[in-house]
């Protein structure tokens, strides 16, 4: 029974100071009564957990909400608790008392996380945000002490004693001050996929990104191909995805139909807020993030020199997320883009005070990219980029490519900015930019997106 007023402390809303945050600042949440019946749970005040402990064989997980006696490994698909890791946080939150009500009708509740698909069980998630299940607090519908219970025998839950030091803070400090951006979005790990420009990151792309974790974008050109994609992504996934505008084409309706996505990137122009939703700009240099914060601009991705494809600024990402960082508000969410990879890199990016990392080429080599074949191929192949303006006609902008036959002939007229894609011509991998950042030298292979999102969890 104590286990189960730790666990539903925060579920019952009784005090709105019952937040992770005050968990942190050493808190300690009070329960005196559950849903105004003192006599249905013992009332004795206890403090709430906020750490967990694997047991032996790390990952520990197995409890059924819908039977408190179900044994792990039953019924495949089965919603699971799940820890990933030793020191995790228990994904518990305050829970709306009104719009959350459990099966008896009553605010109580516990917050349970489902098992993740296709990810790496064995890593933490220190982003990865518990979806909601309820557990009612009916005693004819399930016996909420035997699921405690149950969760205690499998978690090993234990109070954390007052004063110790919070490990995730410790390790990542933009994540616990710039997280609230991506966890009221929806998303959970701090993995981003770069809107891919000419229709490089459609719907397939976007989808398995936002259905991994990640936050997905789409990039395509025109209002009907923004909806139509929309749509097509939200058939295969119901996570958040983005849209990706560039500000030199796009039109009033390009706006209206990118408002069906979660959050709008914009990129490439004074930033100015044309959507009413989430809203990112990407920057190239101090001065246009200042500018984007003072537009209203929900979050700011500072993008380095090394990064492919069009490229706004000058200096290398790590360095201009440091200049950022000190220019605008600590709690002010800044993403990285450029020379994102590995897994190394995006903990780098979140130990320099980054929320999220976005990756570009990495998942251009990616199975759902609409890369042509061939195009692929060439990148795995590639040692070097080089900075032009070679492929500028119509948008004359520097931008990041692997060299091919266009970039070494003598004529050196501007050529369109189409890359090829998967539909399209074979010429165009001789013909057109091969856009891709510094990284693709350390790309070795073209893998599934859900997989890529995976790797670059920290």
């Amino acid at each position: 029974m104590d286990r189960l007023l730790q666990l539903v402390a925060v579920a019952t809303g009784r005090d709105g100071n019952l937040a992770l945050r005050d968990r942190r600042a050493g808190i300690d949440p009070l329960v005196d009564e559950v849903d105004g019946d003192p006599g249905h749970l013992d009332p004795r005040r206890e403090r709430l957990p906020d750490r967990v402990e694997a047991g032996e064989g790390g990952e520990q997980r197995g409890v059924d909400v819908d039977d408190a006696t179900a044994e792990a490994g039953d019924e495949p698909g089965a919603e699971q608790l799940h820890v990933a890791g030793e020191g995790d946080e228990v994904g518990v939150e305050r829970l709306d008392p009104v719009a959350d009500r459990g099966v008896a009708g009553s605010p109580v509740g516990v917050l349970v996380a489902r098992e993740d698909r296709g990810l790496d069980p064995g890593r933490p998630r220190p982003l990865q945000r518990p979806r909601r299940r309820l557990v009612g607090a009916d005693p004819d519908h399930l016996d909420p002490l035997a699921t405690v219970q149950a969760v205690e025998d499998r978690l090993q839950v234990r109070p954390r004693s007052r004063g110790q030091d919070d490990d995730a803070k410790t390790a990542h400090p933009g994540i616990i001050a710039k997280v609230a951006f991506l966890e009221n979005l929806g998303v959970e790990t701090p993995v981003v996929q770069a809107g891919l420009g000419g229709g490089l990151s459609g719907h397939e792309l976007a989808a398995a990104v936002s259905e991994a974790g990640g936050l997905g974008t789409i990039a395509v050109i025109g209002a009907e191909a923004i909806e139509a994609e929309l749509a097509a992504a939200r058939a295969l996934t119901g996570r958040p995805l983005a849209v990706n505008l560039l500000l030199p084409f796009a039109e009033g309706d390009w706006f209206a139909a990118a408002e069906g996505a979660d959050v709008v990137v914009t990129f490439w122009g004074d930033p100015k807020r044309s959507v009413a939703g989430a809203w990112i700009h990407q920057c190239g240099s101090v001065e246009e993030a200042k500018a984007a914060h003072a537009a209203g601009a929900d979050a700011v991705i500072v993008q380095g020199v090394e990064a492919g494809g069009h490229v706004r600024g000058t200096t290398p990402a790590l360095e201009l997320l440091e200049q950022a960082r000190a220019a605008l508000p600590s709690d002010y969410p800044l993403f990285l883009a450029g020379g994102i990879a590995e897994r190394r890199d995006v903990e780098e990016a979140l130990d320099a005070g980054a929320s999220a990392a976005v990756a570009g080429t990495r998942f251009l080599l990616s199975e759902e990219s609409r890369a042509h074949p061939e195009y692929k191929h060439r990148l795995l192949g590639a040692g070097e980029t080089l900075l032009t303006e070679l492929f500028g006609a119509g948008w004359p902008a520097p931008h990041r490519v692997v060299p091919n036959a266009a970039t070494e002939r003598d004529d050196q007229d501007p050529l369109p900015p189409l890359a090829p894609l998967d539909d399209g011509p074979a010429a165009l991998v001789d013909d057109g930019p091969l856009y891709a950042g510094q990284t693709v030298a350390r790309i070795g292979e073209v893998r599934p997106a859900a997989e890529i999102v995976n790797d670059l969890t920290p």
